[in-house]
């Protein structure tokens, strides 16, 4: 039923977008929907969801990016503790987030934005390694791969210069790609039960 749902929210949001109308309240109550069902586990997988819905807050309705690329690199470091049981690159959070507060410019958000795409990157490499000898975690991997080219495809949308229809194109896979994410790493949650 959750994915029907979802499905049709997605057509409407699409059906938005190609309208040019303001699809954002939409698009955040895609992801409630997918955090609602990731709760009623016991897993600890679902622990990253707190961040998620914090994060998209502050992207759908804020201008407070920083923030939101903050807890979006928390969300990574979910992974890399779910993956590795250890965290491997936490160590440079704090460093990362004093320059950050010293240096409050557009640059301290470019260099963030690295930063997660690293841990973003890393964590699937480490996943894919991890899945090639336990193939339960096949879902993780091809969740991780979703949201690494949903995250690409923001770079390329704030990098380069397109035409309307051409960013709305964009932000239609951007969409699809992120509502994947949380399709496959729920449907994971749910086979680590």
């Amino acid at each position: 039923m959750l994915y029907l749902l979802e499905f049709l929210l997605y057509s409407y949001i699409i059906f938005l977008d190609l309208s040019h109308l303001d699809s954002t309240f939409f698009k955040y109550l895609s992801v409630l929907l997918f955090v609602f069902p990731a709760f009623k586990t016991s897993s600890h997988y679902a622990f990253p969801y707190i961040f998620i819905i914090l994060a998209d807050y502050f992207f759908l309705f804020t201008n407070h990016y920083l923030i939101a690329i903050i807890l979006f690199i928390f969300v990574q470091i979910c992974f890399q503790y779910f993956l590795c049981h250890k965290i491997l690159m936490v160590l440079l959070l704090p460093l990362i987030i004093i320059f950050l507060f010293i240096n409050k410019s557009y640059h301290s958000l470019i260099a963030l934005s690295f930063f997660y795409y690293f841990l973003s990157f890393s964590n699937l490499l480490i996943s894919f390694i991890h899945s090639l000898k336990n193939h339960s975690l096949f879902f993780l991997t091809f969740s991780l791969l979703c949201l690494l080219i949903c995250d690409t495809l923001i770079g390329i949308n704030y990098i380069f210069i397109f035409s309307y229809e051409i960013r709305t194109l964009l932000y239609i896979m951007i969409w699809f790609f992120y509502l994947c994410f949380h399709f496959f790493y729920l449907y994971d949650m749910k086979n680590i039960e």
